[in-house]
Parts: structure tokens; sequence; C-alpha cells
């Protein structure tokens, strides 16, 4: 792939430097693409380049290097195969949490496609957390389970927002090739992605037998 890594590997650190040139994140990512990710954005997707539908969520914590504990920190729990993360409300906003971009992103996605088992559609997550500076850990490809609508108090302000429920696949790693390739392919929306895309390159061959969480099933589209 020329300057460009071949995979994502779980719990791997990858540099998110300010220098484009040496950046493994966004970089990568956006690669071959007309657009691609927003580094400052907590939530972001990768979209067709032909067909423009939403191929990837991309889910970017700076919860991990905290040493403050808050109501609204994003929980990654590797050993149990899931996470919780937070939305992309701010204190200061309106009562409305879709008037910010990720959440009615994030929304959308989950109403159309994962609320109706419509997982052949649904946009997988690329879940990455910043646990030091310059840095990103690459924390796993998830499936979103549950969108929840939450208020917590951020000093005297009252905060709505989503919480977004993952599972975490039992995947070792996520090849770019993979990533790229979907990003570029041709098949019309109502065409599984496992048809679209060949995904066995996707997952290390030893760890796609299972979800690290509790939803097996969930997983049968991504490991093929």
């Amino acid at each position: 792939m020329g300057t460009f890594g071949d995979q994502y590997v779980v719990g791997e650190e990858y540099r998110n430097s300010t220098e484009i040139e040496t950046n493994q994140y966004h970089k990568w990512l956006n690669a071959p693409l007309d657009g691609g990710i927003n580094p400052q954005m907590g939530i972001g997707r990768l979209e067709n380049q032909i067909t423009g539908e939403r191929e990837f969520l991309i889910f970017y914590s700076s919860d991990g290097q905290s040493m403050r504990h808050d109501p609204w920190d994003d929980i990654i729990n590797m050993e149990d195969g899931v996470a919780h993360f937070w939305g992309d409300s701010k204190a200061g906003d309106g009562p409305d949490p879709l008037e910010r971009p990720g959440n009615a992103l994030v929304k959308e996605e989950y109403c159309t496609n994962y609320a109706q088992n419509r997982r052949s559609n649904a946009a997988p997550v690329l879940l990455f957390q910043k646990e030091r500076p310059g840095y990103v850990t690459f924390k796993g490809l998830c499936l979103i389970s549950g969108l929840n609508l939450k208020r917590h108090k951020d000093g005297d302000e009252t905060v709505v927002n989503y919480r977004i429920d993952l599972d975490i696949l039992d995947a070792d790693a996520v090849d770019l090739e993979w990533i790229h390739r979907a990003v570029f392919r041709r098949s019309s929306t109502g065409e599984s992605r496992a048809v679209a895309v060949d995904l066995k390159p996707v997952l290390s061959a030893s760890s796609c037998r299972s979800v690290r969480g509790a939803y097996a099933a969930r997983a049968d589209l991504y490991c093929v």
C-alpha cells in the first residue's frame, strides 16, 4: 500500500500526528478517498465514493488519557467485548441532541439499518481511543447494539446526549485494503456487504468465530 500500513491491529498504537506524512490514523483511513474523516471529530464516517452509502462509522474516544472520571466517559471493556460510547453533545447545547452532526449520523444509521435488522446494510464501527498524546489505539471492529437517550449534569448545565452501545467483534486485525475496497464497491443499496466485498481478509483467521461479548449471532455477517 505504498506509504500506508496494511492493517489496524487491536491493541496497537498508531501515530496521530499533525504532520500528515507521519499520520497513521486519518491519513491511512482517508488514503484513496475524496474527503474522508475529519480527525477532530469524535464521530465520523467513510462513504462509498460511487454510491454515497455509508460503509463505516469511525468512533474516536479521547477519554483514555483522562485522570478524571465523569458520567459521560466512554467505557471500552475489551474483556467482555462491549463498549459504551457517548455522542457529541456538549454543555451549552440545546435540548435536541440531533443538532450535533455525529448524533444525527449515528441515529440515522441505527434506525435505518441496525434497529430494522438490516445487518447486510449496516455500517460497522471502527473504534479508536486516544490513550496518550499524539497516538490512537485501535480497539476493534464493532456493531451497534443499542442507542439510548441520556441526561447528565456538566456543572450547572444539563446535557442531553446519546449513549451508543457497541459489541466488539472478536477480530485481531482489520485490513486497510478491505476498508478501501469497500468504499469503492459498485453494489446496489440492497446487496449484502458480505457479497459485495470479500470479508475473509478482514479478520484474522484464528479470531473469526465469535463476538467478544454476548451477541455472537451478530458476527455472522462479518465472520464469513
